[in-house]
């Protein structure tokens, strides 16, 4: 007696070589492997890396550009922060400007010349909320307290004075 036919055999899969994303677009752009060398190392075909990095050669096609482009960035960044000044002392734009967008470009560029001449950037509104804060907790009633603000030292100390609640009220 014949039974009905057995089941077909089950396919035979080979494993899946996976493409660790982040690690082959790190040989591609900082080690400068080619395609090929990328799927050899990972085990998929050229076809695979090239479907997986897509995305990202459209950004930068060519490692060496990427490479040139890190090694000059501070040159460029410094390049780009000129025209940008350029555009901000520039009458007929500063006429067109709002005056938050005036007031953001101030402060911006204000922050960046303390940062540069190693001025802090904390804003001394905060250091008074501070010292408030610590007078409404006992530590300092009534009294004036240095304040280190990462300009001035020991021989010319500047000195919060501790605001009444009224004033900040």
């Amino acid at each position: 007696m014949h039974g009905s036919p057995p089941p077909p055999a089950a396919p035979v899969s080979k494993p899946i070589n996976r493409i660790n994303l982040a690690k082959a677009l790190k040989l591609r752009l900082v080690n400068r492997l080619s395609v090929p060398e990328i799927a050899a190392h990972f085990g998929v075909t050229k076809q695979s890396v090239d479907q997986a990095l897509a995305r990202f050669s459209r950004l930068c096609a060519d490692p060496d550009i990427a490479h040139a482009y890190e090694q000059s960035r501070p040159a460029l960044l410094s390049a780009v922060e000129e025209q940008m000044l350029q555009s901000l002392v520039d009458p007929a734009k500063v006429e067109k400007a709002s005056l938050g967008n005036v007031a953001y470009a101030l402060t911006q560029v204000s922050q960046l010349r303390r940062l540069e001449s190693g001025q802090s950037t904390v804003n001394g509104a905060f250091v008074n909320l501070v010292i408030l804060a610590d007078k409404r907790l006992g530590k300092h009633p009534n009294k004036q307290i240095p304040v280190d603000d990462g300009v001035h030292n020991a021989e010319t100390p500047i000195v919060a004075r501790v605001v009444e609640d009224s004033e900040v009220e």
